[in-house]
């Protein structure tokens, strides 16, 4: 279950992409990486990596509106052996709305992918609310997600619930 709870942090960073149609807070396309903190969760008690002051760095991989976001975060721990590399990989289950992440509501399937290849099922589910805030930069952006996670990925009710706030970077 540990490494269920672990998909969670791949949202804490999630950013939108930016399109014409997409408002001026949504993100570029391509790759953006996030640095962000755990500033409210009911999820501590199931793993130290999801209490509210944990730093989390992720990846969000966006080809535009209409196309599914794939998030992606370290997985392997500090305390983590040689060969033990791990990502947490989230795949958004539908496209991103039209006009772009910002505001939007995005389910995404989670799985613990390791050395030995990518897991079959999803060990894990999240939904997560977006809220994108604009830069004097343009490739940096302003991010808060609440996050609902659903373990195991059948689950019908959250498991638990966090919320982040951090920046974007596109790369």
């Amino acid at each position: 279950m540990r490494d269920s709870i672990k998909f969670g942090l791949t949202t804490c960073g999630l950013v939108v992409a930016a399109s014409s149609a997409a408002s001026a807070a949504d993100l570029g396309k391509g790759n953006n990486t996030v640095n962000a903190f755990i500033t409210q969760s009911t999820c501590g008690t199931l793993s130290p990596t999801l209490k509210k002051g944990v730093n989390i760095l992720s990846n969000i991989l966006y080809k535009g509106p209409n196309t599914k976001v794939t998030l992606a975060a370290p997985g392997t721990l500090a305390t983590g052996k040689a060969g033990s590399a791990s990502s947490s990989v989230c795949v958004a289950t539908t496209p991103t709305p039209a006009a772009g992440l910002d505001g939007a509501t995005v389910t995404f399937n989670c799985y613990a992918d390791t050395l030995a290849g990518p897991t079959k099922a999803p060990q894990a589910k999240i939904q997560v609310k977006f809220d994108i805030g604009a830069s004097h930069a343009p490739t940096v952006k302003q991010i808060n997600t609440v996050i609902a996670l659903f373990v195991p990925a059948t689950a019908t009710k959250a498991t638990c619930k966090y919320t982040d706030d951090g920046t974007a970077v596109a790369q």
